[in-house]
């Protein structure tokens, strides 16, 4: 038989269920693609040791979920809810798990991928990254960054003059960063190429996204108001790489003019682009050019990205594939810029031929 609770256990008991709503409030939103993951379980683990019961943590589980970016489905709500409870010495499987939740509360999301937030539970306005310390770099901090990833300076100068490449330090190191004027986004990585360690719930990663981030903001999309044409990539090294390859077509010694194209980045391959900036893909012409991933995460993605494009109203929006180039392997822009300086590709490789007139 169950020994009875004492007072203490009865007073403890009761004060963790009292404080289990602030939980919700304390963490930070679990993000993919910047340790969302883990994130994910540590406030699922929080929940179920709250001595709620099952019923009352799946609620504020999904409370909690309004404010990932993107939501979590309901699959990977209730995997992480297994791995939580096995930790307290209670093991569900997934199927009995689902069985025992009241599905009714998001009854008009239960067939879809991810869970959106309702009228009732707007989720408050996320706050932006803190970029005081990031501004324009020296000369030797741009020679480093072109020797790193090997793009020119040039193409460096051009991304620093819009505004979207910073330099500074994060966590004590020397780093170079993405923004943009929205404010959104501040994405870092080191200056010697190596990367940030592990630190508590987050792993160690190459690239890393400044608390208040958005993975789902376009870089550069403001910044592309007035340009007719828009070369959208995916990540960090890309983006500048696109600078470097325009600048270098668009504004040479004997055409000296500005570039009538602008790069564009998402910052992920895995998430959608945000509605507030789809209207500014309007009456635009739009290549993509993707990561070439060998488990097809980036051409999931461009996909993504060109249905959303199109129904904004793009005049056009096409791709680049990197798999039809057989001289060299090629995976994505910056890997494109690096063989085309080393002569490992010709000119019957472009991946800009015929975008603009």
């Amino acid at each position: 038989m169950r020994s009875p609770i004492t007072p203490t256990q009865d007073r403890r008991l009761r004060t963790e269920a009292e404080q289990a709503p602030g939980i919700v409030e304390a963490n930070e939103p679990a993000i993919s693609g910047c340790g969302g993951h883990d994130q994910l379980y540590k406030t699922a683990n929080q929940l179920v040791r709250s001595n709620l019961p099952l019923a009352a943590v799946w609620k504020l589980l999904l409370e909690y979920n309004l404010r990932c970016c993107p939501p979590w489905s309901k699959g990977e709500l209730i995997h992480k809810l297994v791995d939580a409870y096995a930790t307290t010495g209670v093991y569900y499987c997934e199927a009995d798990l689902m069985a025992r939740l009241p599905f009714e509360l998001i009854a008009a999301e239960i067939d879809t991928d991810f869970i959106a937030p309702t009228a009732s539970k707007t989720p408050p306005p996320r706050p932006k990254p803190v970029r005081v310390g990031f501004g324009p770099g020296t000369e030797t901090q741009l020679q480093r960054l072109a020797d790193l990833r090997g793009i020119s300076v040039p193409g460096l100068r051009w991304a620093q003059d819009r505004g979207v490449l910073v330099f500074g330090f994060f966590v004590g190191m020397p780093v170079f960063g993405l923004t943009d004027c929205s404010g959104t986004v501040l994405e870092v990585r080191r200056l010697d190429g190596k990367t940030f360690p592990r630190v508590g719930n987050l792993s160690e990663r190459k690239s890393h996204a400044v608390r208040g981030s958005s993975k789902r903001h376009p870089v550069g999309i403001d910044e592309a108001r007035d340009f007719a044409h828009i070369v959208m990539v995916e990540g960090v090294p890309d983006f500048l790489a696109a600078h470097d390859l325009i600048q270098r077509q668009q504004s040479t010694d004997t055409n000296p003019a500005a570039p009538t194209c602008a790069p564009v980045a998402m910052l992920s391959g895995n998430v959608a682009i945000e509605d507030e900036a789809l209207p500014m893909f309007k009456e635009k012409f739009v290549r993509i050019v993707y990561h070439n991933d060998d488990n097809g995460t980036g051409w999931k993605g461009a996909r993504r990205w060109q249905q959303q494009i199109a129904k904004a109203g793009a005049y056009s929006c096409d791709f680049f594939h990197f798999n039809k180039i057989t001289a060299a392997t090629i995976k994505d822009l910056n890997d494109f810029v690096v063989a085309v300086d080393a002569g490992l590709i010709g000119d019957e490789h472009n991946a800009l031929e015929g975008f603009w007139p």
